[in-house]
């Protein structure tokens, strides 16, 4: 057995096709570099049970030898960490026998075999930055193959050791500069597999973390910000495939997911501390908001129709949608995106405990910390009563809070692995409730839509605004009904 480290690094991907290794040589200038070729299988059982469980099983050959790569994506409560095992095997094939101890359900899945997934053929050209913060860069250019169809792989990894998070940081900041680079999740591995089976990847990617009750609430607090982060970078990354609708609705609750879970922490941390973390994600959410809400008015389509004859009726929204999505792009594409990112990532990693607000006490243990939390969210949900009467505002509210208590029993419920029924119970419950009011919500945006389309089409439009009315109300009573029904669960903490 080789290792058994925690990676820290920093992934940027590099668009285009310039000159990357000149680039680079000329900005780490007089650092030499070291190249090599690389020719990486990776492996997984028939049904990709690693790749489910958000693992890899690698063998690239080094020199004369083979060595078998284990890594899982994240490694604890470090940000920017990944674990990795590895050991020298005697040929091309994993040896099974010489893994580490793994999950029961996994070990039976993987011995009936593994066969090859993917590879990865590149070639690695690797700066030694030296120095006490042990900083090594490591430029990674080739093709990822998998069922015959190739993928360009063109990757910067800032590596480094413990203790040299800020000189990894502030090399990313002067990189991302004057170089192209975007921020992303993923490692090699990972956009492999995500080649192979994107529905695989994106369960793999979009696991909730796993929380002891041994651990502190702010190294829990670290993990699940991170994990928010990390779910927008995977959904950053996906944004130019063909479904950004869906990416762009996903790095919205990614960053609904970073908002919540700094709202319910606010006590441990300083109102400044705070007010920076919610402006850092603030224009983001604004302009993922603003993209989002066109995609709401187009799949509403039917209601515009009726607001007139006129074939052309949706070319103002399409025009409007696209200039939303163009504005998305050229966000997720600034500098300031990524240095932001850089530096929510370098705040995590020293929140620590040591600057919690004044006179803030924190809980006894985690579990006594998520129960507060998850009792004071639905006293506020009870509080509302019966919301049947409420107008379009007030349901926005409760919708809102829905959401948190959602969101509040996905961050902690596996703390509570004994009442796991009863917590899938619950969060069905939720989720029937958040569905009534989102599709309420959708509703009063489109009738808005097509009040200002109808202003000259009388007639039309007050067909279609009947027939809204009518499911108005309706969505009211089944609101008004799902969250009685949610309040009457049994809780799981």
């Amino acid at each position: 057995m080789l290792t058994h480290p925690l990676l820290l690094d920093l992934t940027f991907s590099l668009p285009g096709t310039g000159n990357a290794k000149a680039a680079l040589g000329r900005l780490l200038r007089p650092a030499r570099a070291r190249s090599e070729t690389l020719l990486i299988t990776y492996f997984d059982t028939q049904a990709l049970a690693l790749g489910r469980a958000g693992m890899t099983l690698g063998v690239p050959r080094d020199g004369r030898r083979f060595v078998q790569m284990l890594a899982r994506e994240g490694g604890g409560t470090a940000p920017l960490a990944r674990w990795r095992n590895e050991a020298v095997i005697a040929g091309p094939e994993p040896e099974l026998g010489r893994l580490p101890v793994y999950p029961r359900r996994l070990a039976a899945a993987m011995r009936k075999g593994v066969s090859p997934v993917f590879t990865i053929e590149a070639e690695r050209r690797s700066w030694d930055l030296g120095g006490d913060a042990m900083l090594v860069l490591v430029l990674t250019e080739g093709s990822i193959v998998a069922d015959g169809r190739g993928a360009p792989l063109r990757h910067v990894e800032i590596r480094f050791a413990e203790g040299a998070l800020d000189a990894a940081l502030a090399l990313g900041r002067r990189l991302s500069a004057r170089l192209p680079l975007a921020l992303i999740a993923a490692s090699p591995a990972m956009r492999g597999l995500a080649l192979r089976a994107p529905a695989v990847a994106r369960q793999a990617q979009s696991g909730e973390p796993t929380l002891w009750a041994g651990m502190s609430v702010h190294a829990a607090f670290r993990l699940i910000a991170q994990d928010c982060l990390l779910r927008f970078l995977h959904e950053a990354t996906r944004f130019h495939d063909s479904q950004p609708a869906e990416a762009v609705h996903r790095m919205r609750v990614a960053m609904r997911r970073f908002r919540t879970l700094v709202r319910f922490h606010r006590s441990l941390m300083t109102p400044e501390d705070a007010l920076l973390l919610r402006r850092h994600v603030a224009q983001v959410f604004a302009r993922l908001g603003e993209a989002r809400g066109w995609d709401i008015v187009l799949s509403h389509a039917d209601m515009l129709a009726k607001a007139g004859p006129d074939p052309q009726a949706l070319a103002p929204v399409q025009a409007a949608r696209a200039a939303a999505y163009a504005r998305v792009a050229r966000l997720l594409a600034a500098p300031g995106l990524r240095q932001g990112l850089l530096a929510l990532f370098g705040w995590l990693a020293r929140f620590d405990g040591r600057n919690d607000a004044a006179g803030a006490v924190a809980p006894a243990t985690l579990a006594s910390h998520a129960a507060r939390l998850l009792s004071g969210q639905r006293k506020r949900l009870r509080a509302y009563g019966d919301i049947a009467r409420f107008d379009a505002e007030q349901l926005h509210a409760v919708r809102i809070e829905v959401k948190r208590m959602r969101y509040a029993c996905e961050f902690y419920g596996s703390l509570f692995p004994l009442e796991r029924t009863s917590f899938r119970a619950y969060l069905a419950r939720l989720s029937a409730v958040q569905l009534v009011l989102g599709r309420f919500n959708d509703l009063v945006t489109v009738q808005e839509i097509v009040a200002t389309f109808g202003q000259q089409r009388v007639r039309h439009a007050r067909k279609s605004r009947a027939a809204a009315a009518k499911l108005t109300r309706q969505l009211r009573q089944d609101s008004a009904a799902a969250l009685r029904h949610c309040l009457k669960a049994k809780r799981f903490w």
